[in-house]
């Protein structure tokens, strides 16, 4: 819970290592202890990923800490207007579309006395206009144009749009977070001035299993840009006992049968395991007794399901694009191979399978790197690009003419 030091000008977080993290106070700012998330989904709805993860991860810390946290989202099927979960206060409104106009009433009205952490998934939130104080912006990641060519059809110069000109006029001299050094050199690209980069977390491996079987995973979720239909060609090239295991939800069932097609003509299916979204304790489990961890996707934020892998030793082989490079560490955690060159994928991957020495030596190497990235010391990361920062602004700001004339009139 949090520890408070009741002194004159300080409040501090007590960090559940048992480190604290001094924040500058401010009774007139941030007193009631509120934080505000703005995200397109939330950790509970079937479709989330790595951003919302990792906002849930520091959600939960916060409220841990004493903090009042409010994850304002769209909603999903099944899934109520309002909800606790671990401390934090979910609230949903619209779907992915239409949340970026439904959720004004309720981001003003929980705006007060909060810091926000708007995370931006190519679309701006209407708050970019609502607050400019007291706010950092997190982009996970660029999306490329032949994504949203996929998912948005005609509609994809919009969203290119959205993401690429308006984006960076917006957010220019905002506070921005991100978790790769590939993305933030892309930010600086286009014009984002204070681009910081926070670590993301993975949990320490809980299973140390004697032995790893003849099986290779292929984490999900399962979407056209993660091209699994690559990860099974290269699969089809392997030795006949390796066997393949691809979980995560579904972009949709007529994707996956897409998927299940391909494994059949290329004569592998029963080679292949969809599994479908799985439990993490599951996934934990596969991950420890597994070989292998193939990528194949068109770019990622950062790859959290490369750390997730290597922390249970089970190396990855995958295109050396965008955040897959800052999370696999080429030639001593994996291979990174041209993207699209399918047989440099399955030879590196054989390469690693058939020399038992060497696979042992790159598990053991994957182990020592994800220990680099624990949750909890993203979390002090996360505290400092928020609000501590926010706290040193306001502290050395100088007392704005309208905020002098307001005291005025109420004395």
């Amino acid at each position: 819970m949090t520890a408070m030091n009741k002194g004159k000008n300080s409040l501090s977080f007590k960090i559940r290592s048992g480190e604290q993290t001094s924040i500058n106070s401010d009774p007139t700012f941030f007193s009631d202890k509120n934080f505000v998330i703005i995200n397109w989904r939330d950790i509970l709805n079937p479709k989330a990923g790595g951003a919302e993860r990792y906002c849930y991860e520091m959600a939960r810390r916060l409220a841990s800490d004493g903090i009042k946290v409010t994850w304002i989202t769209s909603g999903f099927e099944g899934a109520p207007s309002q909800e606790y979960h671990e401390g934090i206060k979910i609230l949903r409104v619209g779907n992915v579309f239409t949340v970026y106009l439904a959720m004004i009433g309720k981001f003003i009205r929980n705006r007060k006395n909060s810091y926000i952490l708007e995370s931006v998934n190519a679309i701006p939130f209407l708050s970019a206009m609502l607050s400019r104080k007291n706010k950092t912006v997190m982009i996970h990641h660029l999306i490329p144009y032949s994504v949203f060519r996929e998912k948005l059809g005609f509609l994809a110069p919009v969203a290119y749009f959205l993401q690429n000109v308006l984006n960076p006029v917006l957010y220019r001299k905002a506070r921005v977070i991100t978790n790769s050094e590939s993305t933030k050199k892309e930010l600086l690209d286009q014009g984002y001035r204070d681009v910081n980069i926070v670590k993301t977390g993975v949990d320490s491996g809980f299973y140390k299993p004697t032995i790893k079987m003849d099986y290779i995973v292929a984490p999900g979720p399962l979407r056209p840009w993660k091209n699994h239909s690559d990860i099974l060609t290269a699969h089809s090239i392997l030795p006949d006992n390796f066997h393949l295991f691809i979980f995560g939800a579904a972009e949709s069932e007529g994707y996956l049968q897409l998927l299940k097609a391909k494994a059949i003509s290329l004569g592998t299916r029963e080679r292949v395991h969809f599994l479908g979204k799985i439990s993490d304790d599951e996934k934990r489990k596969l991950f420890s007794i597994s070989k292998l961890s193939f990528g194949a996707s068109v770019k990622e934020g950062w790859g959290l399901s490369n750390m997730e892998s290597q922390s249970f030793g089970c190396p990855v082989v995958a295109y050396d694009v965008p955040g897959v490079r800052d999370s696999v560490r080429n030639y001593v955690t994996g291979r990174l191979v041209e993207f699209g060159n399918i047989t440099a994928l399955a030879s590196s991957a054989t390469e690693l399978l058939t020399n038992s020495s060497l696979l042992n030596q790159y598990s053991e190497r994957s182990i020592s790197w994800s220990r680099n990235f624990q949750w909890q010391e993203c979390y002090r990361d996360f505290l400092n690009a928020t609000v501590t920062y926010g706290r040193k602004l306001k502290a050395e700001a100088p007392e704005n003419r309208f905020d002098l004339f307001a005291r005025l009139r109420a004395r």
